[in-house]
C-alpha cells in the first residue's frame, strides 16, 4: 500500500499545484534579480530553486518538501557550499566536498532537501558574482528564495482548504 505522501497529484490538483509552481518561481526570480548577479548566475540559483518548487507543489506532502526540510536542508548546503568554496584550493574538488558534505549534514540534521546540493555546489561553482556574496549567500538568495517559495505554497494551500470548504466557517447547532 502506498503512503499518503507519496500519492500522485489527481488532475483536480494539477492546477492549483502549476499555479503554485508558477507564482514561486516568479517570487524567487525578482530577488535574484535585484543581486546584480550576471545573468548565468542568476539561471543557476534558479535553477537550484526549480527542483525545490517540482517537490513543494508536485509532492506537497513528501517528506523532502516539509518547510523544516526545504528550509533546512537550502540553508544547511548553502552554508556548506560557501565554506568549501572558502576553503577548498580547486573548484573541482570544492564542488565534490560541497555536495558530499551537504548530503551528510541533511542526514545528521534530518532536513534531506534534494535541490540542496545543487545549492551548495553553485556556491562553489556559481563564478565571482556568487563568490563575492560570501556567507551572504546563504541569506540572499537562498533563505529568503526558499522563504519566499514556501509562502506562496502556504497561500496556495490555504486556497485549496478555502475552496474545498475547510475553512469556512462554522454555523449550525453546536
Amino acid at each position: 500500500m502506498r503512503h499518503r505522501a507519496n500519492r500522485p497529484l489527481t488532475h483536480a490538483e494539477l492546477p492549483l499545484a502549476c499555479a503554485g509552481t508558477f507564482l514561486a518561481i516568479l517570487a524567487v526570480a525578482a530577488p535574484a534579480a535585484m543581486l546584480d548577479l550576471d545573468s548565468s548566475a542568476t539561471l543557476m540559483l534558479i535553477g537550484s530553486f526549480g527542483s525545490t518548487a517540482i517537490l513543494l507543489f508536485g509532492q506537497p506532502h513528501g517528506v523532502h518538501s516539509t518547510g523544516r526540510a526545504v528550509l533546512g536542508g537550502q540553508v544547511v548546503s548553502a552554508v556548506v557550499g560557501v565554506t568549501c568554496q572558502a576553503l577548498v584550493g580547486t573548484p573541482l574538488l570544492g564542488a565534490a566536498a560541497a555536495v558530499t558534505l551537504a548530503l551528510g549534514l541533511m542526514h545528521v540534521t534530518g532536513t534531506m532537501h534534494a535541490p540542496g546540493g545543487a545549492t551548495a555546489l553553485l556556491a562553489v561553482t556559481g563564478g565571482p558574482s556568487v563568490h563575492a556574496l560570501g556567507f551572504g549567500y546563504v541569506l540572499a538568495p537562498v533563505a529568503l528564495g526558499v522563504t519566499l517559495m514556501l509562502a506562496v505554497r502556504s497561500a496556495m494551500a490555504r486556497l485549496a482548504r478555502r475552496a474545498a470548504g475547510a475553512d469556512a466557517p462554522r454555523t449550525g447547532a453546536t
